[in-house]
């Protein structure tokens, strides 16, 4: 009994990081992507950001002047904070 044990977990382990070994080779990120992530990118260009069907696409300069006129503000003394929730997020 002892033994079944031991080779059960033996066998469970192979398995299980054979199947990581494979799914990590599908899913890795290639050697061009990774290069092309680590160079930050301007604001410039970035793509439009589609904010639904309510605001539309918006480019990343719009949004980062809205969010620089319009900064969140802490809630008041006594005020409960109300989480907002947009796009999803």
């Amino acid at each position: 009994m002892n033994s079944r044990i031991v080779i059960f977990n033996v066998l469970s382990l192979v398995i299980t990081l054979g199947l990581c070994v494979l799914l990590f080779q599908m899913t890795a990120m290639s050697d061009e992507a990774v290069q092309a992530a680590k160079v930050p990118l301007s604001a410039e260009e970035f793509e439009d950001v589609d904010l639904g069907e309510d605001y539309g696409p918006m480019s990343v300069i719009e949004l980062m002047g809205y969010y620089m006129e319009n900064p969140p503000q802490p809630p008041e003394a006594g005020q409960v904070e109300q989480k907002q929730h947009f796009g999803g997020c």
